[in-house]
């Protein structure tokens, strides 16, 4: 692609064995080459002196490459180590919570032979209860003589003699 304003083309002599130091440019002997061409060549060989000057101050691709294996290998033991240390601390948790779970297992067992033991002196204190209900309704009945006291034991007398305490509210209605 030619630009309107584009440069005249550059002869360049080609090599056909003939004496090399002759003017003579004619149509067999020159190629023309344009001006982008030459420029083109000149930056490629800017481009490879300062890749070249690149290549000396900077570390090559294999070394930045065994720079980042060696990053990612140190990370991943960071993360290893970070890890472990997680694990451990949660084993430790863990054990704890054994150790809690053992101890609860421990109280329940005595909750469980402290309840047994006092539901057992209950039984035997409800006993107790009606022994001394029974002894003081005995003293009361042998205290000083009341009209109730009087009544309940002929109560007990008829019940005694008839085997029940059913008695008749009113004699005339039974006799009539």
């Amino acid at each position: 692609k030619e630009s309107k304003h584009s440069s005249p083309p550059l002869l360049r002599k080609r090599k056909t064995g003939k004496n090399q130091n002759t003017n003579n440019y004619d149509n067999d002997e020159c190629e023309s080459v344009d001006s982008n061409s030459v420029t083109s060549e000149q930056e490629t060989d800017q481009d490879t002196t300062k890749n070249k000057r690149q290549k000396i101050t900077s570390p090559s691709l294999e070394q930045q490459h065994q720079q980042q294996e060696e990053q990612k290998t140190q990370q991943e033991t960071n993360d290893l180590t970070q890890g472990y240390r997680n694990l451990a601390e949660t084993i430790a948790k863990h054990r704890g919570a054994l150790n809690e779970i053992t101890r609860a297992h421990e109280i329940i067992a005595e909750g469980k032979l402290l309840l047994k033991m006092a539901r057992s002196r209950r039984k035997t204190l409800r006993k107790d209860i009606g022994v001394y209900m029974k002894q003081l309704e005995e003293l009361e009945l042998q205290r000083s003589p009341c009209e109730w006291n009087n009544m309940y034991r002929r109560l007990e007398a008829y019940v005694a003699e008839h085997g029940h305490c059913y008695l008749a509210t009113h004699q005339s209605r039974r006799e009539g």
